[in-house]
């Protein structure tokens, strides 16, 4: 039979492990959404491009439509991006905030020692009583 304290040891490592692991997924999943957005010299060029076209068939009323729905199409992109961008930075503010009022011993106890505790009662527990 394994020793109460071993079963006891491992559980609290395997959940400080998952608290590691989701908060790591959490950090990922805000950072990796950064990369996705199109960069602006690419939008810029599409411009340029819609420009170019829009001076050699400007004279034809059915190409200028279609330019001007191209270039509202890549102006709604470029803004879509920019929000998710302002999301994200915004997610990230929040966590360096969170991590900063970690400095004082009170929050720490608050976001992180009282749950552990509540966690290690649970488990102590379930391994007496089960």
């Amino acid at each position: 039979m394994e020793d109460p304290a071993y079963k006891l040891l491992s559980s609290l490592i395997i959940l400080i492990f998952f608290i590691l692991v989701f908060g790591g997924l959490y950090l990922l999943e805000t950072t990796a959404s950064v990369l996705i957005p199109v960069t602006v010299q690419a939008a810029n060029i599409a411009l340029i491009r819609l420009q170019l076209i829009n001076q050699t068939y400007g004279s034809n009323s059915l190409m200028q439509i279609v330019i001007s729905e191209a270039q509202n199409n890549i102006i709604a992109i470029v803004n879509s991006q920019n929000s998710a961008i302002t999301q994200v930075v915004n997610r990230l503010l929040y966590i360096e905030d969170l991590f900063h009022n970690l400095l004082s011993i009170k929050d720490f106890l608050e976001i992180f020692v009282v749950p552990l505790i509540i966690s290690i009662i649970i488990i102590i527990y379930i391994y007496k009583y089960i």
